[in-house]
């Protein structure tokens, strides 16, 4: 393999782990929804993330040249994993937060549950 080929695929997993990210912080939102302070975080620190580990993949692999096909594996990794896994971590975590919510109202259904939310 050439060094494009291993350059694309490092790329390529960025974009992959950079949507992984997106959807686990969307559903941290989810669950922290009325928290818009969480939320302005999430959504200002994922995009720095993601655009300081890609200058810092583009310095060290190819000492600070950014080509074309960088930006497209990114893209393409993001798409990727946003209609794969990203679909399959949506069922799960959307299975997760009704199974939490229900055992939240249990729970403050209890007497020692209306005693600690009080």
């Amino acid at each position: 393999m050439t060094s494009e080929y291993i350059l694309f695929a490092v790329f390529l997993l960025l974009g992959f782990v950079v949507g992984a990210s997106i959807g686990i912080s969307n559903h941290i939102v989810l669950f922290l929804s009325k928290n818009k302070v969480v939320r302005f975080a999430l959504d200002l620190i994922l995009p720095i993330v993601s655009g300081f580990a890609f200058l810092y993949l583009a310095n060290i692999y190819n000492m600070g040249e950014i080509r074309w096909f960088f930006v497209l594996a990114v893209i393409l990794g993001l798409y990727i994993e946003r209609k794969t896994i990203g679909k399959l971590f949506a069922i799960i975590f959307s299975k997760l937060y009704t199974k939490s919510r229900e055992r939240c109202k249990i729970f403050l259904s209890t007497k020692f549950g209306r005693w600690l939310s009080k």
